[in-house]
């Protein structure tokens, strides 16, 4: 039972990790989303 239970922490620092390296990646996508949109409406005028 100790095992498992060990077992499924891991997962779930696992599953956190996962999330919050999503949640940058947004983040980043996002910050150069809003870049490249505003380097587009300064080329374009």
């Amino acid at each position: 039972v100790m095992q498992l239970e060990r077992r499924l922490e891991e997962e779930v620092e696992l599953v956190r990790k996962a999330e919050r390296a999503f949640r940058s990646a947004i983040k980043k996508l996002e910050s150069l989303d809003l870049l490249s949109f505003e380097f587009g409406l300064t080329n374009t005028t």
